[in-house]
């Protein structure tokens, strides 16, 4: 009896050491979870007031961006799309993006849309930033962003 109920414990407390074991190995194997890119600081800062236009809008990551789906959208106080020129990621910083506006911009608030999608693992960040020029007093109507995929990215990807 005692020998039936020794073997019965010893092998009980084999199989806990190698669940224990096994279940260390399980963990030393994982690898901590990758933070996606960010918005490392911008030209102009979010809500800032300008005294007058700017010439170009200038963004910089944390990250690498894949240039053939990363852009920028300006619009103006009443949500309409303001063209700009040169709109990309930079040739020679892969982590900023960037565009010019080929106009003055008269007085009012500005969103930027921003659509960055990281090379590292084509995660989608979609952000906004406003700035003011002038009085800077209005408001936006409301501008709808999406994150949903295009399907020539679906397809690159």
């Amino acid at each position: 009896m005692w020998i039936s109920l020794s073997c019965a414990l010893e092998r009980a407390i084999r199989c806990v050491v190698l669940f224990i074991i096994i279940f260390l190995l399980v963990i030393s194997g994982l690898r901590p979870a990758q933070a996606h890119g960010y918005i490392v600081r911008s030209i102009p800062e979010d809500r800032t007031a300008l005294t007058r236009s700017p010439s170009k809008i200038q963004i910089w990551f944390s990250e690498n961006l894949e240039p053939k789906f990363s852009t920028l959208k300006l619009s103006d106080p009443q949500g309409q799309p303001i063209p700009l020129e040169d709109n990309g990621v930079s040739a020679t910083n892969p982590a900023q993006l960037s565009a010019r506006i080929p106009t003055t911009l008269p007085n009012g608030i500005y969103l930027v849309t921003i659509r960055a999608v990281f090379a590292s693992d084509g995660h989608i960040g979609v952000e906004t930033l406003a700035f003011s020029v002038g009085a800077g007093v209005g408001s936006f109507q409301n501008t709808l962003t999406t994150q949903t995929a295009v399907p020539l990215e679906v397809i690159w990807r």
